[in-house]
This record gives structure tokens, sequence and C-alpha cells, in this order.
């Protein structure tokens, strides 16, 4: 029977930005999407553990998503199996709270769709084949999550972006995805939120920027299912 495997996109995205994963994925694993909905971390995780349902099962995530991965990887120890972190954050970040206090502002302003192209700019990189086509993508992703949501994300962030206490606690072997181009987070960010966990891998991604699902969607999912398949 295959283990379920929930995947947990970053701030102001939907399923889409999965949309690859969760195609070819299906032979291994039952891929569910949980988008982060409440600004208090066990709720949050409670509705993680819901949708995983009984059994082990496994966590992808991305960006801020992988908050709630970790908070729920150090909570239910013995459940989960195997856990992907991309884009990751984990530690206190000043600029990256003022950034989202001030996002939060905005979008409760109604300055929506300057919110989702500040962050579209920043997460998505530059110089790939079909450009427009990515953006496009992005841009779907994006249009999933209502404003409330939005905003709940960035308060989510801002009140739970210290997880230092709870990287020592993961029990499960931890892979660390970190694309180059990434303009939000640095490789020496991932490795020192890494260096935290007591079993964990650093694998680098090549020609991407923060969003390395859809940037490049074939070799990020050959490096998730590779985890979870060979790693127990």
């Amino acid at each position: 029977m295959k283990k379920r495997l929930i995947l947990i996109p970053g701030l102001g995205f939907g399923s889409d930005l999965f949309e690859h994963q969760i195609q070819h994925l299906e032979e291994v694993a039952e891929p569910v999407v949980v988008t982060v909905t409440d600004e208090a971390m066990d709720r949050q995780v409670e509705k993680i553990m819901s949708a995983a349902g009984e059994g082990r099962f496994g966590i992808v995530a991305h960006s801020g998503g992988t908050l709630a991965a970790i908070a729920c990887a150090a909570t239910a120890t013995e459940q989960v199996s195997h856990l992907v972190l991309q884009g990751s954050m984990g530690t206190s970040l000043p600029p990256i709270k003022e950034f989202l206090t001030g996002m939060a502002h905005d979008l409760e302003a109604g300055k929506v769709a300057e919110s989702r192209e500040a962050i579209r700019e920043t997460a998505l990189g530059t110089g790939h084949p079909h450009q427009d086509e990515l953006a496009a993508r992005v841009i779907k992703a994006q249009e999933q999550i209502p404003v409330e949501q939005f905003v709940t994300q960035c308060k989510f962030i801002v009140r739970n972006m210290d997880q230092s206490e709870s990287l020592p606690r993961l029990a499960t072997k931890t892979l660390f995805v970190h694309a180059r181009d990434d303009k939000f987070f640095d490789e020496e960010l991932t490795r020192k939120i890494a260096g935290a966990v007591p079993e964990s891998t650093v694998a680098l991604l090549e020609d991407s920027g923060h969003l390395a699902a859809v940037e490049q969607p074939a070799a990020f999912t050959a490096l998730v299912r590779l985890w979870l398949t060979e790693t127990r």
C-alpha cells in the first residue's frame, strides 16, 4: 500500500505549484496537497495530520510551508517517514519578517496584484527557454489562494519562522533541496539549517530560482522520488 505524501506549497501558492510532482509521483506515493490556512502552528500541524490519516507518511514542502513540515515532523516523529524541504527557512530572519509584515499590510489595503507580482518576480528565476509559460503556471497557482489566506500565510511565517527548537528533534532523514539561483535564501542559510538536523542531506539544484517544482520539475521530482524510494 502506498504511503500518503503531503505536499505543502509556500507563501501564496496553491496545488498547481506541485502539478508535475502530483502526476509523476503517483506510482510511489499518494500525493495530497495541504496549504497553510492558520496562523497557529498547532492547528496547522493538526490539519496535516488529519490529511495524512493513519500510518506513516512523507512530507515535501516549499519555502514557508517548510515551517509547518518541520514542526509536524518534530511532533509526529514516529509517523513522518520521509521529509524533503526546498527553499527552506527555520531560523529568525528579520528582513523576511519585515517584508512579510509589510506585505500583509498591503494585502489588507487591497494591493493584491502588486503583492503577488512582488512574490513572483523574486521567486521565479529568469532565463528559462519558456519563461512566459512558466510565469503563467505560477500565476495560476497564485490565483488558487484567496486574499484572506494569503494574509494568514504572511502572518503564519512571521509568527513561526524560528523553528530552532524543532530542528534537532527531527528523527527522520531529511533532504534539503537548494536551488542555486534562489533569491530569497542562499546556500549558506540552507546548510546552516540542515546542520541543526541530526540526519540531513543537502542537494543543489542548478538553473532554478525559488520555485524549483515548476522551474526544474523533472529534476526536482527525480530528487523526491529517489529520496522516497532509497531512504528508509
